[in-house]
């Protein structure tokens, strides 16, 4: 059989929703990322990361730590150290 001059509309699997196996089912929807819309995202601690991208949402506020045993050690006071 010859294809040539032939347009074949082939549907594509991965627009899709996935059937899993018999006995399985889908745990959890990823969300998508907001920048490139990969669903190749995953949690870590409050925030959700993209593999594809490197995007990272929402943003978090981190709290300074307390003085490491390096501070002391070196005698860095831990408000010169973060400035207050």
């Amino acid at each position: 059989m010859e294809i040539s001059g032939e347009t074949r509309r082939l549907e594509n699997p991965m627009l899709n929703k996935p059937t899993p196996p018999a006995g399985f089912t889908i745990v959890e929807e990823r969300e998508p990322c907001p920048e490139c819309g990969s669903t190749a995202t995953v949690k870590i601690q409050q925030q959700t990361h993209c593999n594809q991208c490197g995007h990272q949402w929402p943003p978090v506020k981190r709290e300074p730590l307390g003085p490491t045993r390096s501070d002391y050690l070196n005698g860095i006071s831990w408000r010169d150290r973060f400035q207050w």
